[in-house]
């Protein structure tokens, strides 16, 4: 993987995500549960993609299949090249770790390190950097997204904005292909979803294809295409 900061071209003819007829059905003593339905997807190198949906109809089940961390039980799913499938663990493991990053409603960041050396660990683990550089690398990314002052402090002394915000340099810095985004904004006011929508938008202008799942209008006002989850 190469330097995050640097600028490279990107084949956006070739689809990072695409699904065909994905489904996910979950048994219960009580008859089956069908958790997703027929989902048609892609999502291009550069673009922000929401999926809206009324809640329980498979908004998270997607982005969990599409990095590898559920099945589906109909249809296909493809990340990256690799199909989801069973024999592809290992495959979708390596994506995991190098490639798709994940960003949560509640940020996810580790306790005990500032948010600099949040977004370090993350460059340093993905790309192999060495401390000072990926520390390097990590500061020039957070202070893009406007919290550089901000570099110091641990999550417990950040706003809910702030915390998303180090979450996204995290796969910034880190290089991703793939940005798959469950509900960034769930606890936000309207001027911190703002915030989050644009350092999404940016991560896409660095090459990342941005999957966003969201009931949030503010996120789906700024996305290039949106699909929904509900309407079969």
């Amino acid at each position: 993987m190469g330097d995050p900061n640097k600028v490279e071209l990107v084949n956006v003819a070739i689809a990072a995500i695409t699904t065909r007829g994905l489904g996910r059905i979950f048994g219960s003593p009580h008859g089956d549960i069908v958790a997703l339905a027929d989902l048609d997807l892609e999502v291009f190198p550069g673009e922000v993609v929401v999926l809206m949906g009324r809640s329980g109809t498979g908004k998270t089940t997607a982005l969990n299949i599409l990095c590898g961390l559920d099945t589906p039980t109909a249809g296909e799913a493809v990340t990256l090249g690799v199909s989801v499938i069973p024999s592809h663990r290992k495959d979708l493991a390596a994506l995991r770790r190098f490639r798709v990053g994940r960003v949560f409603q509640d940020s996810d960041l580790l306790d005990e390190l500032d948010a600099l050396d949040n977004v370090a660990l993350a460059v340093e683990l993905r790309t192999g950097a060495s401390g000072a550089r990926a520390r390097e690398i990590a500061r020039s990314v957070i202070e893009e997204l406007g919290i550089g002052d901000r570099a110091h402090s641990r999550p417990i002394e950040l706003s809910g904005g702030e915390k998303q915000r180090v979450a996204i340099a995290r796969a910034m810095a880190s290089g991703v292909d793939v940005i798959l985004a469950d509900e960034p904004t769930g606890s936000l006011d309207e001027g911190n979803a703002i915030v989050v929508a644009e350092a999404l938008r940016r991560a896409a202008e660095r090459g990342a294809a941005v999957l966003v799942a969201t009931h949030d209008s503010v996120i789906a006002e700024r996305a290039d295409r949106i699909v929904r989850t509900d309407t079969r």
